[in-house]
Order: structure tokens, then C-alpha cells, then sequence
């Protein structure tokens, strides 16, 4: 009953580059948590993604690749978790809840890439997100005051940072290649 795609349209101007932009559909669907202080349940959530991107390898003695996508997700009734209070006189328990936001918006670029010269090799990455709650209507459950939504109208989604960078530096250790490939690499992440 709830049809996904991806539409996806790639393009290769020379052997090392790919340029592509995808539509796609997902979904997740709804559920119902029987053993909250009040049974409650929640409707399916939708989110409609678009992106352009293009993926470049990199030949010679300093080799790797280089990655680069914008996208912006269009969420609708994005599952979200909130707060129940109890309201006044009420004996419920203050609980959490999964609610159905009305509309929300992630959006950003991602850029990725890994060099290598010898045994040598650094990988990193940079995200920036750009999230929005577009639209809430409060949800009410017998015996608590109306929902209350882990952020506010016009807020960034929770658990988006807009900024996180990513450092991998690795070395090759020199064996036996009837041995395999052995690497060693830490990665820093901010």
C-alpha cells in the first residue's frame, strides 16, 4: 500500500568521473508500543530524497578517489520521539512516546575522499546538514497533557549536527602478498 522507487540518472563524461541525481521514495511503517503507560501506536513515516553527486577516481603514483553529493529529504510524518506529562490530577507517569511529526526537512552536501602514494594513505570526509521541523500538531493521549516534541517549530532535528568532519590516516604494512594486506588505521571523527 505504500509503493518506493528510485529514479536514478548516471552519466560518464570520461572513464574516471561519474555524474549522477537520483529521486527516490522510502518509507517506514507505523506501529504500536503496547507496554507504554497508555497504549499508543503511530502512523507511517515518508520521506521523498533528491540528489546530484558526482565520484572521480584518481590514477597514478597518488591514487584514491574523490566523492561530492548534495541532497535534501522531504519528510512527512517523520517518527519522532516526545515527552507525556501527566496532566493535572492524572495518576499516569511521566513516559516517551513515538509521535508522527507533521513535516521536516533534512538537507546538506557530504564530500568523501581516500589518497594514497606508496604505503601510505589518508582518508577524510566533510558533512554539513541543514534540518528543520516544518511542522508539528501535538498529539494527545488520555491522561497527559499534549505531546511534546524533542524540538520546537523551526528547530534542527534532533540527533543532526550540522558539521562532521572525518580523518583517516592509514599505513600499509609491507608483507608477503600470500599473506594478504595488512592496515593500519586510526580515524578521528568531529
Amino acid at each position: 500500500e505504500k509503493p518506493t522507487w528510485l529514479i536514478n540518472v548516471d552519466y560518464k563524461p570520461t572513464e574516471d568521473v561519474l555524474l549522477y541525481a537520483k529521486y527516490s521514495r522510502g518509507y517506514r511503517q507505523g506501529n504500536i508500543n503496547v507496554s507504554n503507560t497508555t497504549p499508543q501506536g503511530w502512523g507511517p513515516e515518508k520521506v521523498d530524497t533528491y540528489e546530484l553527486g558526482a565520484k572521480a577516481t584518481i590514477r597514478g603514483p597518488l591514487y584514491g578517489y574523490l566523492n561530492f553529493a548534495a541532497f535534501y529529504n522531504d519528510f512527512s510524518d517523520q517518527q519522532l520521539s516526545a515527552s507525556l506529562l501527566p496532566a493535572p490530577g492524572s495518576t499516569a507517569s511521566p513516559a516517551q512516546a513515538i509521535i508522527n511529526a507533521g513535516k521536516s526537512k533534512i538537507q546538506g552536501i557530504e564530500i568523501e575522499g581516500q589518497l594514497n602514494y606508496s604505503i601510505f594513505g589518508l582518508g577524510g570526509g566533510y558533512t554539513y546538514l541543514d534540518s528543520e521541523l516544518k511542522s508539528f500538531a501535538p498529539v494527545q493521549f488520555a491522561g497527559y497533557l499534549p505531546s511534546i516534541p524533542s524540538n520546537a517549530i523551526g528547530d534542527p532535528m534532533p540527533l543532526t549536527p550540522k558539521h562532521k568532519l572525518q580523518l583517516t590516516p592509514s599505513i600499509r604494512i609491507p608483507v608477503d602478498e600470500s599473506v594478504g594486506r595488512i592496515m593500519l588505521s586510526t580515524t578521528f571523527v568531529h
